[in-house]
């Protein structure tokens, strides 16, 4: 359970998420999340950690998306820009 614990610490720190924070969004106190973040996991704890951390990593996915799409959309107007800029040179 170690390594789900420095997970959770790293999904909560990636968040900027205080232990108390997460405490309070998990329902649980910021002793229990200390707890957790060093490995000390009970079977009944999982679900809601496995939970957030799917939730953190479809977020995460979501924002990768739309940063691709507005990259795309950038490129896009940046080759119609030189395209532009060719015209009127070859002009």
């Amino acid at each position: 359970m170690e390594n789900l614990g420095k997970l959770l610490k790293t999904v909560r720190k990636s968040k900027s998420l205080t232990q108390q924070e997460l405490g309070e969004i998990l329902g649980s106190a910021r002793q229990t999340i200390a707890k957790w973040e060093d490995g000390d996991i009970p079977q009944s704890a999982m679900p809601m950690i496995c939970n957030f951390i799917a939730e953190s990593f479809t977020e995460c996915d979501q924002q990768r998306r739309h940063w691709q799409t507005e990259h795309d959309l950038v490129e896009h107007k940046l080759e119609r820009l030189k395209i532009k800029i060719q015209a009127i040179i070859d002009t």
